[in-house]
């Protein structure tokens, strides 16, 4: 199974769960975009000779389900696929699954945090062979931070926050990046 095959299939697993599940009123699906325009290793301990490539473009896109929890308080259930050129100059593609948490600190100004979990292409000769699942994917770690800004319900949300992947799980350097992004909820 190619890992466009995998990244589809796990998207509509998402979306038809999202569908399923019994919806409160203020329950809203969302597509999300982020873009990662500047990226550091923050060690250089397994980097390849020359050092890595630190513009990576990463590009993030999801579909979710926001869940209120009170008034403050939402989280948020994703599946996603993302795009890069990774540390080795190589093409990445992956797909994987999300939870986020979301803090209102005013009607349009809120705080969230989360992480997502999946399989990633892109790195067959740079990562030990046991951390190579369905063929040549590995699977991936990202914790997401960041602040937002909603203009109106019905009206795109602005995002910007930090990246940050402990690759340190499958022996390489661990990576932050900077992202910016946005969020329309339908």
């Amino acid at each position: 199974m190619t890992p466009m095959k995998i990244t589809l299939s796990i998207l509509l697993l998402c979306l038809f769960i999202s569908q399923a599940a019994s919806a409160q009123e203020q329950d809203r699906n969302y597509v999300s975009f982020e873009y990662a325009p500047w990226s550091e290793h923050l060690s250089n301990s397994d980097a390849p000779a020359g050092g890595y490539n630190e513009n990576n473009d990463i590009v993030t896109l999801k579909l979710g389900r926001m869940y209120p929890i009170n008034e403050n308080w939402s989280y948020s259930l994703t599946a996603g696929v993302t795009a890069f050129k990774n540390s080795y100059d190589e093409d990445s593609q992956g797909g994987g699954f999300g939870v986020e948490w979301l803090y209102a600190l005013y009607p349009e100004w809120g705080l969230y945090g989360g992480v997502d979990l999946g399989l990633v292409s892109g790195y067959e000769d740079h990562v030990d062979n046991d951390w190579h699942l369905l063929g040549d994917l590995i699977p991936f770690m990202v914790l997401n931070a960041g602040a937002e800004y909603e203009f109106a319900p019905d009206l795109p949300t602005l995002r910007g926050g930090l990246k940050y992947v402990p690759a340190s799980i499958v022996e390489s350097d661990d990576v932050m990046a900077l992202t910016i992004g946005t969020r329309y909820r339908f």
